[in-house]
């Protein structure tokens, strides 16, 4: 079965999610999901909140229920505070509060409980991970992370050693196939290059319609590479062109598409991480390569640029934790392992890492 497409609402993930997820079932089949309005019944948020609920769940794999929680008080600051310390972090649970209230820590407001810049957050002791074995850890190793066609033979190599030498330390050790990490770099290219365009180039490095302080001195330090654009390296050169060339053409459809298939890329990798506690590959395919010459082709300085991406931008698509490490020499010059861990699992990422380093000298495994 394929995975759901859908992520949930909120991470982590709990256990019926991810159990979803594994058999190809559609998350919110058979469950509710609540919508805390932090406004009383008859007001024009209410309104809003009446008009839109009963099509919602239309739109979300299962058909949940939309149940409507009225939660007044303090102009928004009783459904946050609660939203942020007492709701369930498990993906059935939605706020919907004033536009202003998620502010109120910044501007010092008396009742504000919350911090919103660790909302559906999880923390954890990340040293006590440290000094700890990799004994008993489950270690997927992906297929698809090996044999690009810009891959070097030495750089699988090593890579697989270091799996091997993981499987010394007491962990189970098992090759994985994820089909879905050969269409990662494609999902990344869209909304990398029309994102980094609208966004980055276009919006000065700050873009439109989110609340916060704007600086304009670096609005208008940004802006002014419209005059400098000569100045540009060849590789952003190329990114504004293509970007532009697809907005224009396009409007967005392929960022959108690329942002829906998004979620099926972490889905890919979510089932892979119920059975596994972490996923490796090659962090890079190749080893360091010279810098290309300023001179030279301007497609070999292109090239040179993007080689490097097939397994390091997918998770910069999907928001997996991933850790890289040094696993080998040839000819002088190391190949990188990378782990990748379940969201908010930083500590089994950073405990796989310490016992691998401390177990024997890195730089003396060669191919």
């Amino acid at each position: 079965m394929t995975p759901d497409p859908y992520a949930p609402w909120s991470w982590p993930r709990s256990e019926w999610e991810r159990k979803a997820v594994e058999l190809g079932r559609p998350v919110y089949r058979g469950r509710q999901i609540s919508w805390m309005l932090s406004a009383d019944a008859g007001g024009g948020y209410a309104a809003y909140a009446h008009a839109f609920a009963p099509y919602f769940g239309d739109h979300i794999p299962g058909k949940p229920n939309i149940v409507i929680r009225h939660m007044p008080g303090g102009g928004g600051l009783r459904a946050m505070n609660w939203l942020f310390a007492v709701a369930p972090r498990d993906g059935t649970t939605i706020g919907l509060v004033h536009s202003s209230v998620p502010f109120a820590p910044l501007y010092r407001i008396q009742g504000a409980a919350f911090d919103p810049r660790q909302m559906g957050c999880t923390v954890d002791a990340y040293t006590k991970a440290l000094g700890g074995s990799a004994s008993g850890l489950k270690i997927g190793v992906v297929k698809e992370g090996f044999g690009h066609p810009q891959s070097e033979k030495v750089v699988d190599e090593l890579v697989k050693k270091a799996a091997a030498k993981f499987k010394e330390l007491g962990a189970t050790v098992e090759e994985v196939s994820i089909p879905w990490h050969l269409t990662g770099m494609a999902v990344w290219s869209a909304i990398a290059v029309e994102g980094a365009t609208w966004q980055m180039m276009l919006g000065n490095g700050y873009g439109f319609n989110w609340k916060g302080l704007y600086v304009t001195s670096l609005v208008d330090a940004h802006s002014a590479w419209r005059e400098r654009a000569d100045e540009l390296s060849d590789t952003l050169k190329t990114t504004i062109l293509f970007g532009k060339y697809a907005l224009n053409k396009y409007r967005g459809h392929y960022y959108a598409k690329a942002q829906n298939l998004a979620r099926k890329l972490g889905a890919a990798y979510d089932t892979a991480l119920a059975k596994y506690d972490l996923l490796l590959m090659p962090t890079l395919p190749l080893r360091a390569t010279k810098l290309p010459d300023p001179a030279g082709p301007r497609m070999d300085i292109i090239n040179r640029a993007f080689e490097m991406l097939p397994n390091t931008a997918p998770f910069d698509v999907t928001g997996h934790p991933a850790i890289t490490l040094p696993c080998g020499m040839s000819e002088g010059l190391p190949a990188g392992m990378m782990m990748i861990g379940k969201h908010w699992n930083e500590s089994t990422i950073y405990k796989a890492a310490d016992a691998y380093e401390k177990s024997h000298d890195w730089k003396k495994v060669t191919a």
